[in-house]
């Protein structure tokens, strides 16, 4: 009763309700919030394992999918983050950019909590830009997934956003570098216009193909303009 006369209140006087409960999710309880805060339940794991990139090597592809997937859940997620809670010495760049490899190629948003936030805060930018909220997302694992990489180290997730662009997330979740030649062609028209926009550079397209070249554990996010448009209904 006073969870639901919290909420109301909240509604009432044009507030978000987020509601914290580590992965305890209840959709009796939770799924009346707005915005549902999970992330906190690794930090134990990750003060005992010392691995600060314990989010790509030993959360589950199946937590990444289900848990902690927002269009199963019935209200919508910011994953929190936990090194620099876990430890002073965790959450630099490079280790928050390992964080939010599986998280973007997933489609969870991530909160600035315990991480880098000026990486954070360059990935909300380009999702803001590119109106994520309105757009609709492909996983790296849909079968009508059209973007074709040839290194299966390398998984790509884009969406289709307003204006004819897409934001394609090209992730390395491995704990080596990998090389990729990722085959574009069918979100490209003759106008299109690539830009890696993490690193802020141009990308050649050859043959409705580009070449990346991924450090362990990281990401990249590519920029189109001027897509293909969607030939599904």
């Amino acid at each position: 009763a006073f969870t639901l006369m919290s909420l109301r209140l909240s509604r009432q006087f044009g507030y978000i309700t987020m509601l914290h409960s580590h992965s305890f999710y209840n959709p009796a309880i939770d799924g009346f919030g707005d915005i549902w805060f999970p992330g906190e339940q690794y930090c134990a794991e990750i003060q005992k394992t010392g691995n600060p990139y314990y989010y790509t090597d030993s959360i589950s592809e199946d937590v990444y999918r289900s848990e902690l997937n927002m269009h199963l859940k019935g209200s919508a997620i910011r994953f929190l983050g936990n090194l620099g809670r876990a430890s002073k010495a965790m959450g630099t760049p490079e280790q928050t950019r390992a964080m939010c490899t599986p998280l973007l190629l997933n489609d969870v948003p991530i909160a600035i909590a315990f991480e880098d936030g000026a990486t954070i805060n360059r990935i909300w930018k380009i999702q803001s830009d590119y109106q994520l909220d309105d757009a609709i997302v492909t996983y790296f694992y849909d079968k009508a997934n059209p973007v074709a990489v040839d290194n299966e180290q390398v998984k790509a997730t884009f969406y289709r956003c307003p204006g004819d662009r897409v934001l394609l997330i090209l992730g390395n979740m491995s704990p080596a570098a990998q090389d990729a030649q990722v085959d574009i062609s069918a979100l490209l028209t003759p106008g299109s216009q690539v830009t890696d926009l993490w690193n802020e550079q141009p990308l050649e397209v050859r043959d409705g193909r580009i070449q990346v070249s991924l450090p362990q554990r990281q990401f990249t996010i590519i920029g189109i303009d001027h897509a293909a448009r969607s030939s599904q209904p």
